[in-house]
């Protein structure tokens, strides 16, 4: 269906911990012409999205790049910037951005129904495996209510990509979509029935 991808990965070999406390800023500019390629290199019609882990410095970056790429046609953008809901505030204003994408880290009702009450995202990419089945039924109905699309994310490993298999039978939607991630993690194979 497509392709999520992040900004160029810092030399620092932070952990996914260290990089949210302390983040290596991106060059937005320099993203921008990446984005240009992706772009001209996928074809106008294979969906691309872009994660960029909180990675703009400020909202004067976020705002230059969600402008920047408004014309490439991403599918949506991830986390342009810390996660502050002051910021996804004055990102909710402009007018010529893609979808925003945001919601991994929620493990707790009450920001959810901030963030869908603000509309502060277009789409919940909720880490299902944070979640209660009964939560995750009333994200459902949260969403729909606000219009909110719902993606799951998925981290590196089966037991969070089987747990969203699960969540999707719970949408009613028929073109459903899922990330799905292809990096090898070393204990797949513990997750595997050859029975």
């Amino acid at each position: 269906k497509g392709w999520k991808f992040r900004p160029p990965s810092p030399r620092s070999f932070k952990n996914h911990n260290q990089r949210l406390k302390s983040p290596d800023f991106i060059d937005v500019k320099k993203l921008i012409k990446i984005c240009e390629l992706m772009r001209i290199n996928a074809g106008k019609d294979f969906d691309l999205m872009l994660d960029v882990g909180c990675r703009c410095k400020n909202f004067k970056d976020a705002k230059y790049l969600l402008e920047g790429i408004y014309d490439l046609n991403f599918s949506f953008i991830e986390e342009p910037v810390k996660r502050n809901f002051q910021i996804y505030k004055r990102i909710k204003k402009i007018k010529n951005k893609p979808k925003i994408a945001f919601g991994e880290h929620f493990s707790s009702l009450k920001d959810i129904n901030y963030v869908f009450s603000k509309k502060l995202l277009d789409i919940f990419q909720p880490d299902t495996n944070l979640l209660l089945q009964q939560e995750l039924k009333t994200i459902l109905k949260k969403a729909s209510k606000y219009d909110i699309e719902i993606i799951p994310h998925n981290w590196f490993n089966l037991v969070n990509f089987q747990s969203n298999l699960s969540f999707l039978n719970l949408l009613k939607k028929k073109n459903k979509l899922i990330e799905f991630n292809i990096l090898k993690n070393p204990y797949n194979h513990l997750f595997i029935n050859n029975a």
